[in-house]
């Protein structure tokens, strides 16, 4: 197959914790990208903060684009400007804000490039910020913020989200998306959202059928671009959901170089 199009998510399958994209990934996508594969980043991550990760990659030039906030946004790379925004009901996540506060856990809220919480008091809370390098706005109340939400961020111990999760599930289901992005991490965005949908825009931006698409993840929010895409892969630190949903797995994981495998397995040949 002839595939043009590489969809990577970023957090656990393109990089590790370090937050660094090994050489051998560099090295293939290098070469890929000389034979004519297109690559996109599909993230979780804000819009904003992607650049430097997509010019170390050499992902530069017009009419190619990137995903952030699970599908919510699709902007242009080399302009930033966006061509698909899609978020949650104001009243619908301040709904489910007031059911959060009831299980007294870390709640902050995307809108674009902005984050914002109630207080910053928390590690939790400090720690992401940290990791996704970007500024922490404080407002009394989540209610003070005007717009409509890119997305809610829920993060705790696996087990306590494990439990709101099932605690909320049927009282958002149909209105709302909830689902782990990683296992300390429960989001919630607008119904139409998903990287799956986000994938399939880019593909008729384009017109690129989706048997020529690669899709690469690790957790339960790649499911839907894995499902979509003619070649689908988890990689080998995936969660088991993912696995089974996959056309391949990766031998090597994260932190050794999955991208290069595929690359070399199915591009590069």
């Amino acid at each position: 197959m002839d595939y043009k199009l590489l969809f990577t998510d970023f957090d656990g399958t393109l990089v590790g914790r370090d937050l660094k994209i090994s050489q051998g990934n560099l090295e293939a996508m290098k070469k890929a990208q000389e034979n004519g594969l297109k690559i996109m980043i599909c993230t979780g991550r804000s819009y904003l903060k992607l650049k430097q990760f997509e010019d170390t990659i050499g992902i530069s030039g017009r009419n190619l684009y990137g995903v952030a906030f699970n599908g919510a946004v699709v902007y242009e790379v080399d302009t930033r400007k966006l061509v698909f925004d899609k978020r949650l009901d104001r009243n619908l996540a301040l709904k489910i804000i007031e059911r959060l506060k009831t299980k007294n856990v870390p709640i902050l809220v995307y809108v674009l490039d902005k984050l914002y919480a109630e207080n910053d008091r928390d590690q939790y809370s400090r720690n992401y910020k940290n990791s996704a390098s970007i500024e922490l706005e404080i407002v009394n109340d989540f209610k003070d913020i005007k717009e409509d939400f890119s997305k809610i961020l829920v993060i705790n111990e696996n087990l306590v989200l494990q439990e709101v999760y099932l605690d909320l599930k049927d009282e958002v289901e149909g209105e709302c998306n909830m689902f782990f992005s990683s296992e300390n991490l429960l989001e919630f965005t607008n119904l139409e959202v998903s990287k799956g949908n986000s994938v399939e825009f880019i593909c008729k931006k384009m017109n690129i059928d989706r048997s020529q698409v690669i899709a690469i993840g690790d957790n339960y929010n790649d499911i839907s671009m894995i499902k979509y895409a003619g070649l689908g892969v988890a990689v080998n630190n995936s969660v088991d959901e993912l696995k089974n949903l996959s056309d391949y797995v990766t031998k090597n994981d994260n932190k050794n170089s999955a991208l290069k495998e595929i690359i070399d397995k199915f591009v590069l040949i």
